[in-house]
C-alpha cells in the first residue's frame, strides 16, 4: 500500500509540474554529454537541508557510485540533476553548460535513471525494456541486456523477450539472482 501510495505522489509531482513548467524552455542539445560537475550545491525539500555544499566531477565515460544512509541525499542528487527539484543554490554543470539553461526536455532526454527500487511492470520482457519506444528492436533489446548484465533475468524468461512477468514483484537481488 505504501508503494502505491508513494507512486500515486510521483505521478500528481509530475502531472503538476508539466502544468507549471516549460520543458522546452532553455537551450536544445540532441546529444549532451561530457562531465558532470556539482559545484558547491545546497537543495533542501523542507526545512532541513538535504544536500550541503556537494561538489563533485564525473569525468565523461567515468562510472560511480554513491553509497550512504537512508535520506543522505542520493537519490537526491539524481533529481536535482535531471531537474525534478531546483537546487538553493551552486550550480550544476554537464561539459561546462549550467544545466538550468538547459531545456528540460533536453536534459530528460540525455540521462537515463535507474531507481534503487525497479520494477518490472506484468507486461513482457521487451516492454518493460522498451516503456513505450517502439523504434527499439529486438536486437537493440538484447545488447541492452547484455550491456545491463541482465542475461540472469533474461534467463528466466522462457519465451525471452515475449514472454509476460507475471511476479509483480519488485527487480531485486533476491528475486533475480
Amino acid at each position: 500500500m505504501q508503494t502505491c501510495l508513494n507512486s500515486l505522489k510521483r505521478i500528481n509531482r509530475i502531472l503538476k509540474e508539466e502544468e507549471n513548467e516549460n520543458i522546452e524552455e532553455g537551450e536544445y542539445f540532441e546529444d549532451l554529454n561530457g562531465d558532470i560537475e556539482f559545484k558547491n550545491v545546497y537543495m533542501k525539500y523542507t526545512e532541513e537541508e538535504v544536500l550541503q555544499d556537494i561538489s563533485l566531477t564525473i569525468k565523461k565515460g567515468e562510472k560511480i557510485s554513491i553509497a550512504g544512509k537512508t535520506g543522505a541525499g542520493k537519490t537526491t542528487l539524481t533529481n536535482v540533476l535531471m531537474r525534478l527539484y531546483d537546487i538553493k543554490s551552486g550550480q550544476i554543470l554537464i561539459n561546462g553548460k549550467d544545466i538550468s539553461k538547459i531545456s528540460i526536455k533536453s536534459l530528460r532526454q540525455n540521462i537515463s535513471y535507474i531507481s534503487q527500487n525497479p520494477y518490472i511492470f506484468e507486461d513482457t520482457l521487451r516492454n518493460n525494456i522498451i516503456l513505450g519506444n517502439k523504434a527499439i528492436t529486438d536486437n537493440e533489446i538484447l545488447e541492452i541486456i547484455k550491456l545491463l548484465e541482465a542475461s540472469n533475468i533474461y534467463n528466466r524468461f522462457e519465451k525471452r523477450i515475449r514472454s509476460k512477468n507475471k511476479s509483480k514483484r519488485t527487480l531485486n537481488a533476491e528475486n533475480y539472482n
